[in-house]
């Protein structure tokens, strides 16, 4: 069982306790490279297997939902700030930062 708690107490002893698997969280079985990051123009992703490519803002709001056509995605029509890629394969999915300058 992997639990997050202060140190010294126990899931059933601390309400800050979280037990992850009763939440369902296992790690992913992916990986993936977004480059480069930061970015004025477009990015990279190096991942095998993707499904699905998102992107959203800060408050979690989806900001494009893009076409897995090719390896380099715009963000140039965004604005100045920092998004959220999740990227979905069969095997799992991952959430990356990327900053758009």
């Amino acid at each position: 069982v992997v639990s997050e708690c202060i140190e010294g107490s126990s899931p059933a002893s601390t309400p800050a306790c979280v037990d992850l698997e009763d939440l369902g969280v296992e790690e992913n079985m992916i990986s993936a490279t977004i480059y480069p990051n930061p970015s004025d123009d477009a990015f990279n992703i190096n991942c095998k297997g993707m499904t699905k490519l998102t992107v959203y803002g800060m408050r979690g709001e989806t900001i494009l939902n893009i076409n897995l056509d090719a390896d380099s995605y715009t963000i140039s029509g965004l604005s100045n700030g920092v998004y959220f890629v999740r990227i979905e394969t069969a095997a799992g999915c991952m959430t990356q930062k990327i900053v758009r300058l």
